[in-house]
């Protein structure tokens, strides 16, 4: 069993064993709790959490994607209130009974006078033999609203002649994004795989890559040194029975070997924020295959980020994978290192960090199990890192959700066109983001055309939006142009 679960109290199984398709059942409140300031071990016992400290209206049930009779129940603890630890959870019945138990991640609910304006949003995934049986109509006066979605009501278009104070407070006010983005709160959002685009489902820079770092498949970094590689998006074919849950995508590396003991071809994800899963148990898993028989190797770290005194990159367990030339699952229950007594850097760039690696040198052999070096093709799928003991089945988020995920890393916009007619220097436009950047991020303005003007510029930026700058306007017409705003890890 993984660390945090939920189960059904004996009220709950109950209310179910009684509930029909004429008579469903109708959960309807959120509560949580701080378990008095311990661990909490629920118990189908229970009739209520240890010591409550909050309870709410749910905003939203949706029945999974990945399994028909899984409802995610999503609530929001508004920016006022608290402030408290999150240990338990629970969900209580219509009339006000306790059907739902649940221990959580210790999580601190701070309010604006410790300097958090975020609400909280936690979804909790319950699994019912029989789904239909349960009653997903919600009262329509709530709803899961952050305060980013009131700040959409209230932008305010940019006067030129503002300071860059009040030009700042705008941008900021202007951002209308129901997601929250702080990197606790993504996690809640995410469900349970914590490796974003593990399709992997996009890819914003491209298709193809052979250059180093970032460069195709959001998130993973595809690098090498010594050797070449080419990696690229594979189409699945339709209807094809090997990967089951009818992936569209996976990703193919094909290395061409140089020897060399510094040498090595990788792909790596950097997870945000190093207290990621340490001190517990994690699984491992995902879809593989090679042109041959070949091995590849898995292996964790531990970055304390920069800035200050951070402690040094901590080595966590490595994993050596035979792939053959058939699509094949494959998985690891990990024992991810306590960080206790250590040092986060202050630069906010700490992380997790998964390697997989296709060939290595010598000089790589500890992180690799002595793989070596070899020339072929190998390709991934479905790649998933989740809290337990037990390799679950491969959570496939909706699309729009894993994109937003990737974008608050990096973000490719569409062809965007302004029209000016003012003459002379000025902000042409205020450019919000899809999605608030986990950083300041840097902009890139590209395919740019202009009439009757020059100078096109990207100013101000935060993690919210940038303005647009236009100089040497002589008279009136258009500007068009994309951007990119990158601010990964």
């Amino acid at each position: 069993m993984t660390d945090f679960y939920t189960l059904w109290t004996d009220t709950g199984l109950t209310k179910l064993g009684d509930a029909t398709l004429e008579v469903p059942f109708n959960i309807t409140t959120a509560v949580v709790g701080d378990g008095n300031g311990v661990a909490v071990i629920p118990n189908k016992g229970q009739a209520a959490l240890v010591n409550q400290v909050w309870s709410g209206a749910i905003g939203s049930k949706v029945r999974s994607q990945s399994d028909p009779n899984t409802i995610v129940f999503e609530f929001a603890i508004p920016a006022a209130d608290g402030p408290f630890t999150v240990r338990e959870v629970g969900l209580k019945s219509d009339d006000g009974q306790l059907c739902i138990v649940g221990n959580f991640p210790v999580t601190e609910k701070p309010v604006a006078a410790d300097g958090s304006v975020r609400d909280m949003i936690l979804r909790i995934p319950v699994h019912f033999e029989n789904a239909d049986v349960v009653s997903l109509v919600i009262d329509p006066n709530i709803t899961v609203a952050t305060k980013a979605d009131v700040l959409a009501h209230a932008q305010k278009q940019l006067d030129p002649t503002d300071t860059d104070e009040v030009k700042e407070k705008h941008l900021s006010n202007a951002q209308a994004k129901k997601w929250d983005n702080h990197a606790d709160d993504t996690r809640l959002h995410m469900g349970k795989n914590l490796l974003i685009n593990g399709g992997p489902d996009i890819w914003q820079r491209g298709i193809s890559q052979t250059g180093n770092n970032y460069g195709s498949d959001d998130r993973w970094i595809n690098s090498s040194v010594g050797s070449t590689k080419v990696h690229t998006r594979e189409t699945f074919a339709l209807g094809q029975v090997d990967v089951p849950q009818n992936p569209k995508y996976f990703s193919r590396t094909v290395v061409s070997s140089v020897i060399g003991t510094g040498n090595f071809v990788v792909k790596q994800q950097r997870i945000e924020g190093v207290k990621t899963l340490s001190g517990g148990k994690a699984a491992f898993s995902f879809q593989a295959k090679a042109d041959a028989s070949k091995d590849i190797a898995i292996d964790f770290s531990q970055n304390f980020g920069t800035g200050g005194s951070p402690s040094t990159t901590g080595q966590g367990p490595v994993t050596t994978f035979a792939l053959t030339t058939f699509w094949k699952k494959f998985s690891v229950i990990l024992d991810i290192p306590s960080i206790a007594g250590k040092v986060i850097g202050t630069d906010g760039n700490d992380h997790l960090q998964v390697r997989i690696w296709f060939e290595a040198g010598s000089a790589y052999d500890a992180f690799t199990n002595s793989l070596g070096q070899q020339s072929g093709t190998f390709d991934l799928a479905n790649i998933q890192l989740e809290a337990g003991e037990v390799a679950t089945i491969f959570e496939q988020r909706p699309i729009v959700t894993e994109l937003s995920l990737c974008q608050r890393y990096f973000e490719a916009s569409e062809i965007s066109i302004k029209y000016r007619s003012i003459v002379g220097t000025f902000y042409l436009s205020t450019e919000i983001f899809k999605v608030q950047k986990r950083i300041i991020p840097t902009i890139v303005l590209s395919d740019i055309f202009y009439t009757y003007s020059s100078g096109l510029s990207a100013e101000g930026a935060n993690v919210y939006g940038f303005f647009l700058g236009l100089t040497n306007s002589l008279d009136t017409g258009r500007v068009g142009f994309t951007y990119s705003a990158d601010a990964e890890l």
